[in-house]
């Protein structure tokens, strides 16, 4: 069976092939050893990969499955008694390609994290634009 690619998918890939252009002139090319890291570099070169690197289509998909399979953790704990709300929309969700480009440009603009998480760069970039009141 032929498995065919979404729409939605197909937009997510154009959008990240537009950011790659613009966030990785210089990049080199993708290994599978790339898709071993959890860092927050790792995961911005995943998502920002050029449209022209033979792995494009896995590192795009490892990159929204990472960042996606993280908030919806958190989304299902953040009712749970204890569990702080980090994340506040002041109106609807804003579209997951939207907030991924968003994230990428915000951790090439602080290198001071790059070392760090991934998942952990996800929230403090969330807190810093969705903040809780």
């Amino acid at each position: 069976m032929k498995r065919v690619p979404s729409v939605a998918a197909a937009g997510l890939s154009t959008a990240f092939a537009l950011l790659a252009s613009a966030t990785s002139a210089r990049a080199e090319p993708l290994t599978m050893d790339d898709f071993k890291s959890a860092t927050t570099a790792g995961i911005v070169k995943l998502c920002a990969a050029p449209q022209s690197d033979p792995l494009h289509q896995a590192a795009v998909g490892y990159c929204v499955g990472y960042l996606t399979g993280a908030f919806h953790y958190y989304k299902a704990v953040e009712g749970a008694p204890g569990q702080p709300k980090l994340v506040c929309f002041r109106t609807a969700e804003p579209s997951r390609r939207e907030e991924i480009e968003n994230f990428v440009s915000w951790a090439t603009a602080h290198p001071e994290y790059s070392s760090g998480l991934a998942v952990d760069s996800m929230f403090r970039y969330l807190g810093e634009v969705h903040p809780c009141p």
